[in-house]
């Protein structure tokens, strides 16, 4: 390897480290992750025991310092006997062990009882490269709704910023509650004094005020241009991502009577439980509906496609025109309707959801929807000459934003071959033989 080339490749690497540091950052929005423990169970952020959560993420290995695992794990174990009954926060740990075995015996040895989680690849899994992890043990301390607070506390200052941050929950409850009482002594003290006509009465206007407020409520939409993502988190505490050129539209009272938003685009809901009010999203072939659950769908207008991929909980699919259900979703299940074709199968990689991190994965996609996805992607026209072109399907590749499109279509040129001219303004692409 010549000496430019090694240069090359550690501009790349370096780069790339740089990157992954940027994303993890304090005050940015935690990776996705989804990782089994020992029972199997796949894990994420938005499982049950973590939701509306602080959580402690300590990553560790068997492997690690004997030195400074005991310590982390010492210091650990106190915090976790102090706030295991706590509602405001959560641990979880994640062991960047090689072997089953080891990871077991190390749970069991170091008694390590909160929950614990392993994909097996060392340093080099998803999941390290995704936190930056460079070494065990880490921590990394994340808000109930998502974002990185702290990392890689130790002692008392860790001890000092769990601390802050469950009296802050805590404080933030009180205060809510507080709202609610006040919002309610007026009426009950009211109530206890006068007559039942007159509650008759009360009642009757709550329930006018309440239809007009309904009849008067307008429509919300969120828009994402092409080359752009965004996040949002709705009135009842669901969370949100909506892919380039998507838009979202619900009332402006959602949540008070229903939970529905209609989709034209791709998004991942994080949908907050209630079982009174299921959660609809209502799309131009079909509808889903939910409770409590993580889920991704893909549907376009116009592009005769819909794809839909549950990560947690159970999703219901119906057509959009009835209430007779096409099939149940159960975790880790897809479903997808290409033009009137249906196919249901358990989803290969969680790696396919994380366009919400700006890695973008293709598994035996036809390369007229690569084109369709890197025009939403990088707010691009792409036009191809030869239609022969268009027949190519089966490419399989996984890319990262940050490479741009010249590179992409580069790569994929190597198993498909084409040339590609881009013009000045790089908003407009032709792809020729």
């Amino acid at each position: 390897m010549t000496g430019i080339l090694q240069d090359k490749l550690y501009i790349e690497q370096l780069n790339e480290a740089i990157s992954l540091s940027e994303k993890t950052r304090t005050g940015k929005y935690a990776p996705f992750f989804s990782l089994s423990n020992i029972k199997g169970e796949k894990i994420t952020r938005s499982s049950e025991d973590f939701k509306k959560k602080n959580l402690l993420i300590n990553f560790w290995a068997s492997w690690g310092d004997s030195i400074s695992n005991h310590q982390s794990n010492t210091e650990l174990k106190e915090i976790y006997q102090k706030y295991k009954k706590n509602k405001h926060i959560a641990m979880l740990g994640i062991s960047l062990d090689i072997d089953k075995q080891e990871w077991q015996d190390a749970i069991k040895r170091d008694t390590l009882n909160w929950e614990q989680v392993c994909d097996f690849g060392g340093l080099n899994s998803e999941v390290a490269k995704q936190y930056a992890i460079k070494q065990v043990p880490s921590n990394i301390l994340l808000s109930a709704d998502g974002k990185i607070l702290a990392k890689n506390l130790k002692g008392e200052q860790l001890k000092k910023k769990i601390e802050e941050v469950v009296t802050a929950a805590e404080e933030k409850e009180k205060q809510d509650n507080k709202k609610k009482t006040i919002r309610f002594m007026p009426t009950l003290r009211w109530a206890a004094r006068i007559a039942a006509a007159v509650i008759i009465a009360v009642s009757g206007y709550y329930m006018t005020t309440n239809y007009i407020y309904n009849k008067d409520a307008q429509p919300q939409t969120i828009t994402v241009p092409a080359g752009q993502r965004a996040q949002i988190t709705l009135a009842d505490g669901t969370r949100v991502w909506l892919n380039a050129q998507s838009t979202l539209t619900y009332a402006s009272d959602f949540g008070r009577n229903d939970r529905n938003v209609e989709l034209d685009g791709e998004a991942y809901f994080e949908v907050a439980q209630n079982k009174k009010l299921p959660f609809y999203v209502h799309t131009e072939m079909h509808k889903v509906r939910v409770v409590g659950t993580s889920f991704n769908v893909c549907a376009y207008k116009g592009s005769k496609e819909f794809e839909t991929t549950l990560v947690e909980g159970i999703v219901d699919i119906y057509p959009s025109c009835n209430d007779q259900v096409i099939t149940r979703l159960q975790k880790d299940e897809f479903f997808a309707n290409y033009d009137g074709r249906c196919k249901k199968t358990i989803l290969p990689s969680y790696e396919y959801l994380r366009w919400k991190e700006g890695l973008y994965c293709f598994d035996d996609v036809p390369f007229s929807g690569i084109l369709d996805k890197l025009e939403k992607y990088y707010n691009v026209k792409i036009t191809v000459t030869s239609p022969r072109l268009l027949t190519h399907e089966g490419l399989t590749g996984k890319f990262r934003e940050q490479d741009g499109i010249e590179h992409i279509l580069r790569a994929i040129s190597k198993e498909h071959p084409f040339k590609f001219r881009i013009n000045e303004n790089k908003d407009s692409i032709i792809i020729y033989e």
